[in-house]
This record gives C-alpha cells, sequence and structure tokens, in this order.
C-alpha cells in the first residue's frame, strides 16, 4: 500500500518556517535591564525631592533695606545712650563744684499742683512744704549749674523756671527748665540743673496723687546764696 507523505512533509517544513521566525524575533529583543537597587554597581539613586539642598537665595532689596535700617537705627540708638551718659557724668561733676561762682537766690515758694486734679482746685498742702525745703536743701549744687553760664554771657542774672513732676511715692518722672530760657543757649547748665533735681529725694504724696512743680531760680554773679523776699 503506497502512502501519501506529501501533506505530512509539508506541514513540517511549515512549522520548522515558523520556529525559525519566532527565533529571529527573540534575537532581536534587547535583554531588560535589572531593576536598580542599594547594591546594584554603577548606579546611582536619585535624590528625592524632601532630600535635595537648594542654592541659597539672595536676599530681595526690601529685606536689604530692612536690614541697613535696623543697623542704622540700632547704631543712632547706642549714639545716643553714649552722649547720655557722657551728659550724666558732666552734669555730676559740675553739680559737686566746691565753690560756685554764682548767687542763687531762692524763690520763698513754688508752684505746685497735683495733676489729678484741675490747677485751680488742688491743695497746695499736700506735700508743698516737704517739697521746698528738699529743693532749697541743695541749693549750692544748684547754684555750681550756672558755672558755664557764667562763662557764656557778661549778664548780670540769669533767671529760669525748674519744672519738675513727681510720682506719688516722691520719685521723678521728669525734670526740665521751662522754656523760653535763657539757657537755650547754655544746655550744659539746663541738663545740670535737671540732673540735680532728680537726684533729690522728695516725700510721698499722703494722697497719692502725682505732683507738678515749677520752682523759679534766680542766679546772680558771686555772693552768696540767699532766700528771696
Amino acid at each position: 500500500m503506497v502512502v501519501e507523505s506529501q501533506p505530512l512533509v509539508g506541514a513540517a517544513l511549515s512549522a520548522l518556517a515558523l520556529s525559525a521566525v519566532a527565533l529571529a524575533a527573540c534575537g532581536r529583543l534587547e535583554p531588560r535591564p535589572p531593576a536598580a537597587g542599594p547594591d546594584t554597581p554603577g548606579k546611582a539613586l536619585a535624590a528625592s525631592p524632601s532630600s535635595a539642598v537648594s542654592p541659597p537665595t539672595a536676599p530681595s532689596g526690601e529685606s536689604a533695606i530692612a536690614a541697613t535700617a535696623s543697623a542704622s537705627d540700632g547704631a543712632a540708638a547706642a549714639r545716643a545712650e553714649s552722649e547720655a551718659g557722657t551728659a550724666a557724668v558732666e552734669a555730676t561733676a559740675l553739680a559737686e563744684c566746691v565753690s560756685p561762682r554764682a548767687q542763687l537766690v531762692l524763690p520763698p515758694r513754688g508752684a505746685i499742683f497735683n495733676n489729678a486734679v484741675p490747677r485751680e482746685k488742688a491743695k497746695a498742702g499736700d506735700r508743698a512744704q516737704g517739697v521746698l525745703d528738699a529743693l532749697a536743701e541743695h541749693a549750692h549744687p544748684f547754684a555750681c549749674c550756672f558755672d558755664p553760664w557764667l562763662d557764656g554771657t557778661t549778664d548780670a542774672e540769669a533767671r529760669v523756671v525748674l519744672r519738675v513732676a513727681l510720682d506719688p511715692g516722691g520719685a521723678v518722672r521728669a525734670a526740665h527748665v521751662v522754656p523760653p530760657s535763657v539757657l537755650a543757649e547754655d544746655t550744659r547748665t539746663a541738663r545740670c540743673l535737671a540732673h540735680v533735681a532728680a537726684t533729690i529725694s522728695f516725700p510721698a504724696s499722703p494722697s497719692g496723687k502725682e505732683t507738678v512743680v515749677k520752682y523759679p531760680l534766680r542766679a546772680i554773679r558771686g555772693g552768696s546764696t540767699t532766700n528771696d523776699r
């Protein structure tokens, strides 16, 4: 019996052709590289956004101006503090003179009133006498303060009003020469008078009120300190 083998041979050849095509296609595919890991050589891990370091940024114009202004203010404050310290030292030395060259005429009374009530209703006797006595006890340093005035003028006398603000406990809140004054150009004498007033221990107010004192002073060339009658 004769067996028809031609169809079988054709089928086998077709299978071989398909296998060859498949192998050729696989040969053209590139191998996939392994995933990068901490131990994979030659591969650097990308930095995460949170670990990246940003380069420093230059300050903006407004920041630079603010920094400059702050430094300028600090320098001005330091200079003012230094000048105030120098003025205080000078005033202290001036007030401690041994023999003042000006005669100081003390007033018999000062204008004393309390800030807590209208001036016309203020009780002048609240601590008036104690305040006046404390001021009079410092007549010598007050007279010493006028030495710079004597050096800068040929006037026979100078009249000034010293304003002193006291808190209820007797501490000095502020002290200065009331303008206008003949001492407008003589800041050394004015600073000295305010400095002496600020160092005085005043009595406390029995009624717990703040008190303002306007104390007139008259300085004359030569002589000795007297009371103005």
